[in-house]
């Protein structure tokens, strides 16, 4: 199942897309009388998603062509998640990318980082670069949403507690990071330096997650890409592996590492292309308060 959020006249809304049509939750709790939230955040954070899901999986897909419906194509993404919880990342995800970096294949754990609340924007916000910063790079990567909370999972249970799948842009400030590897979170936490997409998909959108390609693009281009198959760690593993240092909830979004990345300026468009999924693009600013190495 594919969730997407749009705005229209001022005013969020989130709906089912089938066969390239989009049908509000509104028009769904109407005709079948449920009272399903009608934003991703009350669905996840009130345990109605896998419900909804299952009734898509069900009957709905059948149901849906007879409803009154919007075309996707004259619809503005919107913010998926309005009040998401925390954000977690892991890094050098892929072999190629951890090579570029270090000159050494992945560790046995991960690279990981967390996101203060006010990096995150939606699709068409703009990426701020801090005032006298000259080395920020964008990363396409595959986020990650929990559905349900959990603790100390293994990894053949993970996939149970991910609702699904978006697009997402990780910037990272790249000055500070070479300065000293220490400093990788002050360098990702930046106000604006992480989008994400407007759609949310289900794990069996696809029919195998592995043959899922993540791409990076720079002003429409396809700059890096790869496949979810060719992760060190896979989105399953990832999630155990917070799992047994926090517990997640709900909301939570995990990033998944990223193909390659681009250096951006003001008057760029970096973005994220993943299969199945709306692009994901945001234009580059520059902002009026300034980064200081040490």
């Amino acid at each position: 199942m594919k969730l997407t959020a749009f705005k229209e006249h001022q005013k969020s809304y989130c709906g089912i897309v089938h066969e390239g049509k989009v049908v509000s939750l509104q028009t769904i709790n109407y005709i079948e009388g449920k009272n399903w939230s009608i934003d991703l955040d009350g669905l996840l954070k009130e345990g109605q998603w896998e419900e909804l899901v299952g009734w898509y999986r069900s009957s709905g897909r059948n149901k849906l062509s007879s409803f009154p419906y919007r075309k996707l194509e004259n619809l503005q993404p919107d913010d998926m998640l309005l009040c998401p919880g925390k954000t977690l990342g892991v890094g050098m995800n892929y072999v190629e990318k951890a090579m570029e970096l270090t000159g050494e294949a992945p560790k046995k754990e991960p690279v990981t980082f967390m996101k203060p609340p006010t990096t995150l924007i939606g699709p068409g916000a703009a990426v701020q670069l801090p005032k006298g910063s000259t080395s920020v790079a964008a990363e396409g990567e595959l986020a990650i949403i929990i559905g349900k909370t959990c603790r100390d999972i293994e990894v053949r249970e993970a996939q149970r507690f991910i609702a699904g799948y978006t697009t997402a842009l990780d910037m990272t400030e790249k000055d500070i990071h070479r300065a000293d590897d220490k400093y990788l979170q002050w360098s990702k936490s930046f106000d604006t330096f992480c989008s994400l997409g407007s759609d949310l998909v289900s794990g069996d959108h696809w029919s195998s997650l592995e043959d899922v390609i993540v791409k990076t693009t720079l002003n429409g281009k396809v700059t890096h890409e790869n496949t979810v198959g060719n992760m060190m760690y896979s989105p399953a593993f990832i999630v155990s592996f917070f799992s047994k240092i926090m517990t997640l909830q709900p909301g939570d979004v995990i990033l998944t590492g990223t193909p390659g990345s681009n250096m951006i300026h003001p008057g760029d468009r970096p973005g994220c292309l993943i299969t199945g999924l709306n692009p994901l693009e945001n234009p580059v600013e520059r902002k009026e308060t300034r980064v200081t190495v040490l």
